[in-house]
């Protein structure tokens, strides 16, 4: 531990999404700046929390300041049954909103346990011919012109916020909806507040399958694949 770091001391337990830009975590060990650090939560193991702050902060930036979510609000998750939208749907229905979720007939169960209001089958439903009206759109699934239909459910000045594809702003404009793709930043607060939800037992931590490190390749194909119920982890130590 730097001898300038005064928030934490040797022994704590903590966790941290480290910038993948520079660094990534497939490692026993990685330096990471204390300022991006945060306190585990205590009510889940090591191995769990690992698969919290990638995803976790993804959903609760893009929700919370992406698409301003308060409570009362009725927002529209693509993919609701992913890593991302797992995640979301919690977070929304912390904060009070309305929550929409999308996934496929085989998820269903998995995604209402989550706590969704109300669940679309994106293979048999199209979202736009059941919903309208919606404050916001959270797109965590790209591809099949996921945005310009979102475009038709969000009410005038709501908000699209993607996670994958660029925005058409000008279409956006069109429709009087703030869109915009959403690019996650590390932030040791945001992961606080995370940790705080979990201890106080408004989210639970989803995990489709645990891999070594040495298959890392089955576990991104696995991800690519879109099958994953929730999150997908690496053990890298016993």
């Amino acid at each position: 531990m730097g001898k300038d770091v005064n928030n934490f001391s040797i022994g704590d337990a903590v966790f941290t999404y480290a910038p993948i830009a520079k660094q990534g975590a497939y490692a026993e060990y990685i330096a990471v700046d204390s300022n991006l650090v945060a306190t585990k939560p205590k009510s889940i193991d090591t191995l769990t929390a690992a698969a919290v702050p990638l995803a976790a902060t993804t959903a609760w930036q893009s929700l919370v300041y992406g698409c301003k979510l308060k409570a009362g609000d009725r927002v529209l998750i693509h993919n609701a049954s992913g890593g991302v939208g797992s995640f979301a749907v919690q977070i929304a229905k912390s904060l009070g909103a309305y929550v929409i979720g999308t996934a496929s007939a085989s998820k269903a169960d998995f995604v209402k346990n989550l706590g969704v209001d109300e669940f679309i089958d994106y293979r048999t439903q199209r979202f736009e011919d059941v919903i309208d009206e919606v404050d916001s759109v959270l797109a965590a699934v790209g591809g099949d012109d996921i945005l310009q239909r979102s475009l038709q459910v969000i009410k005038n000045d709501g908000e699209l916020v993607s996670l994958l594809d660029d925005v058409n702003i000008a279409q956006a404009a069109e429709k009087n909806v703030n869109a915009q793709r959403w690019w996650v930043t590390p932030n040791a607060a945001d992961l606080q507040s995370i940790a705080t939800l979990i201890d106080n037992g408004q989210m639970s931590v989803h995990i489709d399958k645990i891999f070594p490190l040495e298959d890392v390749k089955q576990a991104h194909a696995l991800s690519e694949s879109q099958r994953a119920r929730g999150k997908i982890v690496l053990q890298i130590i016993d």
